[in-house]
């Protein structure tokens, strides 16, 4: 319907960063009412070429593709200057793996590691879900070991840090060394741009698909994949002892998010157009 009247107003429309599969309704031959849905839009910008050649089989012709914003977003997010005195503390000279937006399901796989591991590092926990039960349970999981940021004070001296509160994690991936980030398992991967942003290694659960970015950064040699906690352990002293391995991940995480860079510019020239 916002289509239908903005097009009877003469009012131009763009896409933005747009997406598609081969599974979508616009593309099958029976849909036709969904695919004159797009040709309403006026401009598509889409993030692959995949998406490019999905639009123009069906005739599509007002398609460019510039890429992701996303990319822009994180690469400026990465610069933020904000400091936390008290997690600042907590982490001391230690190096720090950070756990972000994690489910039951991960936790499963890492806590056992950080209960165990004979690495003297420190452990942030940053889950999807901040409710007093999940936080108590993973108090209850990790025991005298872990403290909850809303409890944290200057001479707080444990292993794990979990994170009770939201609008943080962003900011966090700053301090670590290693990242984990949840939603692989089951849910769904939650954003690994962020911590590659800081160049930061990234290992998830199994799954993502959908998420174009998983296999790619997966092959640029900075994600890691995982199916239980014995695959989790072996990464993390992988990337905790040797130098090399780990060195080589953090540049590709940070050349990964670099590479794709640009699409907020190209994006903001083709609306400029359409204001003018």
């Amino acid at each position: 319907n916002y289509l239908n009247e903005l097009k009877k107003r003469n009012i131009p429309s763009l896409l933005i960063s747009a997406r598609f599969y081969a599974e979508q309704i616009y593309f099958k031959a029976w849909a036709r009412w969904a695919k004159k849905l797009l040709f309403l839009v006026d401009r598509i910008l889409v993030q692959d070429s995949i998406s490019k050649g999905l639009l123009e089989s069906i005739e599509y012709k007002n398609v460019e593709l510039t890429g992701d914003t996303r990319y822009d977003r994180v690469d400026e997010l990465s610069r933020n200057k904000d400091h936390f005195p008290l997690i600042e503390s907590f982490i001391g000279s230690k190096k720090v793996f950070i756990a972000g937006s994690s489910w039951p399901l991960d936790e499963k796989v890492i806590i056992p590691y950080m209960l165990n591991s004979k690495h003297d590092i420190k452990y942030i926990i940053a889950p999807h879900d901040v409710g007093s039960e999940h936080i108590n349970s993973l108090i209850n999981k990790c025991g005298a070991m872990a403290i909850t940021y809303s409890r944290i004070h200057e001479l707080s001296d444990e292993k794990i840090l979990i994170i009770d509160g939201i609008g943080m994690l962003s900011r966090l991936y700053k301090y670590a060394a290693i990242s984990y980030i949840g939603g692989a398992f089951k849910e769904g991967l939650h954003n690994i741009l962020e911590p590659a942003s800081y160049g930061l290694p990234v290992i998830t659960g199994p799954h993502h698909k959908g998420f174009l970015e998983g296999p790619e950064m997966e092959a640029a040699g900075a994600l890691f994949k995982v199916n239980d906690a014995n695959d989790f352990a072996s990464i993390m002293d992988r990337l905790l002892e040797n130098m090399q391995v780990y060195t080589k991940a953090s540049h590709a995480a940070k050349a990964f998010i670099s590479d794709n860079k640009g699409a907020s510019k190209k994006t903001s020239i083709i609306i400029e157009a359409y204001l003018n």
